[in-house]
Order: structure tokens, then C-alpha cells, then sequence
């Protein structure tokens, strides 16, 4: 049978220069099928693993990663480039105005966001000393899996602990440190130290690993322009039904 299947290269915003190990940032992807649109339907734990595995099957060729192990920019970037491949570049959504209530459909050109390549800016913010204890931290890239793996840790935990209090931001902050003062984190200890993190080292933690993730990815800010009454907004493009099945006009 012809094959109809449609691809696109793209680079990813990290310009791969963030991984441990080398990879080959230039990606080309194609689009997703029947068979990808089914997995995407499946009802599943692991959210980001089955969006991950839909990417893996759509990139032509080994560029020496996992998507699931990217940074969530590139990981994003990838999600809007499917879309793209598979669908189009030309998103509607809802928008609702601020100032006058009214809600009205928005088309997006999602190939018009701008990426947010890397710059050595990003390195500013991968260590840092924390005000209250002193301690220096390096951070890990942020990832699909990790985001993952703090859904599934806190389920478990919630399950063998009926009533215990959400330990949601203890695993996040878990996995988010890579070493304290240089040594990688005892397994069996860090769970209790973060616990007992004064909160403004808390907060310092994910303050700069919120800046360091949004370095790299696509810019999904918007102004938008209401037709009632005349003023601009500031929104966020934000992915709802229409994303992965766009509605035809027919």
C-alpha cells in the first residue's frame, strides 16, 4: 500500500548540550497513525510514558534518547511538532476574555511559538546554595519520567498510608536533586532531610528549578485580542480536545 505518512525536521531547543550523554539534537518526526492515536487513547498511570512512547514511534532514526528522558522543554517541543506533523499547525481553543466574560474560539499557529533555545544562562541555575542550611545543591533536569514518578510514589505512598498527609512535594523535591555538597543523596536518608528542610530552602529549590526548566521549550504566551470589547489579553496556550483531534469543517 502508499505510504502516506508525512515527516518534518526540526532541532530541539536544548541543542542537546544538556545530556549527560551525546545526542543528535537535529529530529525528524512523522506523523502519528491509527495505530498511535489507539495507544493515546488508552487509559493509563503513566501520562507522560504514553505520550513519550506515541513521540519514540513517530522520530525517524536513533538520536541516542528517549523522550521520556529529555527535559520537559524538548519533551514539549516534540508534543506541538507532532501535533503539527500529524494534524497541522493551526490550533483552535477557547478563550475566555477577562474583562467582558466572552468566550470565543482562538486559532493558534503553533509553528509560529517561538522556541526557547538554550543559552548558558541555563547553567546559572543548575547549583546554588540554600539560605537556611547552607547546602549546596545541584539540580537534575527535570524529565517526563521524573514528573511520573512522583504521580506513582505519591499514589503508593497514599495507598499504604490511609490519612497521612500528601507527600507529593518531598518526591518532587526528591527528584529533583542530584547531589548535596557534591555526594548524591542517600536513598535511605534524603526522604527525611527533606522533611525537615526549612521551607525557604524549599522554596529555593523549586524557585530555581522553575527557572532552569522554562529556559528551554516553546513559548506559549499569547495576547489575544477580544472582538466585544476591543482590549488585549495575556493568556497561555493551553491543549484541550481539539489538540490530537481537531475538528474538521465539513
Amino acid at each position: 500500500m502508499t505510504n502516506y505518512t508525512i515527516a518534518e525536521t526540526y532541532e530541539l531547543p536544548s541543542l542537546g548540550k544538556i545530556y549527560d550523554s551525546e545526542i543528535n539534537p537535529v529530529v525528524t518526526i512523522k506523523s502519528m497513525t491509527t495505530e498511535q492515536e489507539q495507544k493515546r487513547l488508552a487509559v493509563t498511570d503513566y501520562p507522560y510514558r504514553m505520550l513519550c512512547e506515541i513521540i519514540d514511534d513517530c522520530i525517524v532514526g536513533d538520536i541516542g534518547i528517549s523522550s521520556y528522558d529529555m527535559c520537559v522543554g524538548d519533551y514539549q517541543f516534540l508534543l506541538y511538532k507532532l501535533r503539527t506533523v500529524t494534524y497541522g499547525s493551526d490550533y483552535i481553543m477557547d478563550v475566555r476574555c477577562p474583562y467582558c466574560g466572552f468566550t470565543r474560539k482562538e486559532t493558534v499557529n503553533l509553528d509560529e511559538l517561538p522556541p526557547i533555545k538554550y543559552t548558558e544562562e541555563f547553567n546559572n541555575y543548575r547549583r546554588f546554595t540554600l539560605p537556611k542550611t547552607g547546602v549546596e545543591i545541584e539540580l537534575n533536569i527535570q524529565t517526563p519520567r521524573m514528573l511520573d514518578n512522583v504521580v506513582n510514589k505519591a499514589r503508593e505512598f497514599k495507598a499504604k498510608f490511609p490519612g497521612s498527609s500528601d507527600p507529593t512535594l518531598t518526591y518532587t523535591i526528591k527528584y529533583l536533586i542530584r547531589t548535596i555538597d557534591g555526594k548524591n543523596p542517600d536513598p535511605l536518608k534524603v526522604e527525611q532531610w527533606i522533611k525537615e528542610l526549612p521551607m525557604a530552602d524549599v522554596n529555593t529549590i523549586i524557585t530555581y528549578a522553575e527557572k532552569m526548566n522554562n529556559l528551554i521549550g516553546i513559548d506559549t504566551n499569547l495576547i489575544i485580542h477580544c472582538d466585544v470589547c476591543g482590549l488585549y489579553q495575556d493568556a497561555q496556550l493551553s491543549i484541550g480536545k481539539e489538540f490530537f483531534r481537531p475538528a474538521l469543517n465539513i
